[in-house]
């Protein structure tokens, strides 16, 4: 009943030939599997693993879920590459999952010294997994920061906390969410580093965000608390588009 609601909403969206396009793209990933327990499920005693259909999961109010297909969790193997590779200290920064999903990065940004660790997700279900997993995690390493909060929440409805961050996309949210996302955050008084694996974000640098290291796996960009003040006004502009494009009876009329 759920996959034929978001079917309804992405014909009135996206038209047919859009909804038939995004189907064929998401066939890959519309059937989850159950793998057998990740290694590092096991030694930490969590569950991140199992993959999820989005569409099958209750969703927070207000949000949109045809902005994701597929709960998939960020490799061990990865978050150690990203942060060996993020520039600068992380002392005193707030890191930011969005799409947070089961907890998996959350758990694993606590082996840094972050000054807290969030995470926005709005699947109602992995969110309350998250919470049993960071209740439940074992680890051989020492936790470096145990402020680790999920947060139930769509992505556009959340402000992060002042000062500075490093936020991490894995697997983006659909183009016209993320540029949302990317406006406010935007507007942040502090410095941003942000790590998109997958995909790359802000590919012109209108907002400010500049690529500092690029891999094959995941790309980081950065922005200093400089960087800022030119940028609200065309961040503003840039959410108004977005709106737009989200909801085209909103666009004024030409007549």
């Amino acid at each position: 009943m759920r996959l034929l609601r978001k079917i309804t909403r992405s014909l009135r969206k996206r038209g047919l030939v859009g909804t038939l396009v995004t189907c064929v793209r998401s066939l890959p990933e519309l059937v989850p599997h159950r793998s057998p327990v990740h290694w590092w499920d096991e030694q930490c005693n969590v569950d991140t693993e199992e993959t999820a259909n989005i569409g099958d999961l209750e969703i927070y109010p207000g949000g949109d879920d045809l902005s994701a297909v597929m709960y998939m969790p960020i490799e061990p193997e990865v978050f150690q590459m990203v942060m060996e590779a993020l520039p600068g200290a992380v002392q005193g920064c707030t890191f930011i999952d969005y799409g947070s999903g089961k907890g998996r990065a959350l758990l694993l940004a606590s082996h840094y010294p972050f000054a807290q660790i969030l995470g926005v997700e709005f699947a109602v279900e992995l969110h309350h997994t998250a919470l049993r997993n960071i209740q439940q995690y074992r680890s051989r390493v020492v936790q470096e920061c145990k402020a680790i909060r999920p947060i139930l929440s769509d992505a556009t409805q959340f402000r992060p906390p002042a000062g500075d961050l490093v936020v991490l996309f894995h697997n983006p949210l659909a183009r016209s969410l993320m540029e949302k996302v990317l406006a406010i955050l935007s507007e942040h008084r502090g410095a941003i580093r942000i790590i998109s694996v997958g995909a790359e974000i802000d590919s012109d640098g209108e907002l400010g965000f500049k690529p500092v290291v690029r891999h094959q796996r995941f790309t980081i960009y950065s922005r200093s608390p400089a960087q800022v003040s030119t940028r609200v006004s065309d961040s503003q502009v840039l959410l108004q588009r977005a709106d737009e494009a989200a909801d085209p009876g909103t666009r004024p009329r030409r007549d």
